[in-house]
């Protein structure tokens, strides 16, 4: 694990991660450093991928705690779709408009093997959509249109030249 975001070129980002069969010592200790790390950065979603480390476990903040989720996967989607400006720990300073169902069921596991099972609408829904994104492989600026991605690639090129000044 490393002590800072992983960044939009890292390969780990677009790597989808494998499921796990047991929980062990290292998720547990996983989750426990990435609440911590969730609590020292502004975002209200940490997946593994985001740190780094290739393993099927996003953490969430939402004002009602941390939270956790292993082997997390939508089992459903609702019919009704919203747009919200959305961003992402690994992409800083950009934010996109993004749409996506308002309401989701969210499956997996808790850090004793329990199955979770959670039904969610509009923010929280969005965040496990995103989250499980992240376990996918797959990243907010993979939803932008053609031109939208082409134009946020300029701005990122530019903003990463001037980093590295």
């Amino acid at each position: 694990m490393q002590n800072q975001i992983t960044k939009l070129g890292a390969p780990v980002l677009r790597q989808p991660v494998p499921h796990i069969e047991e929980i062990t010592d290292k998720e547990i200790s996983l989750i426990n450093k990435m609440r911590f790390f969730l609590s020292k950065v502004r975002g209200w979603g940490l997946a593994a991928p985001q740190i780094g480390v290739s393993a099927p476990v996003f953490v969430y903040n939402l004002g009602e705690g941390f939270q956790h989720v292993i082997n997390p996967r939508v089992a459903e989607y609702g019919d009704e779709f919203w747009e919200y400006d959305e961003g992402c720990l690994s992409i800083p300073g950009f934010s996109f408009p993004i749409w996506r169902p308002r309401r989701t069921l969210l499956r997996g596991l808790d850090v004793n093997g329990n199955d979770i099972r959670i039904e969610a609408t509009d923010l929280k829904a969005r965040l496990f959509q995103h989250e499980v994104n992240h376990l996918e492989g797959k990243l907010v600026i993979d939803l932008l249109s053609e031109d939208e991605l082409k134009e946020f690639k300029t701005k990122w090129r530019t903003l990463s030249k001037k980093r590295k000044r």
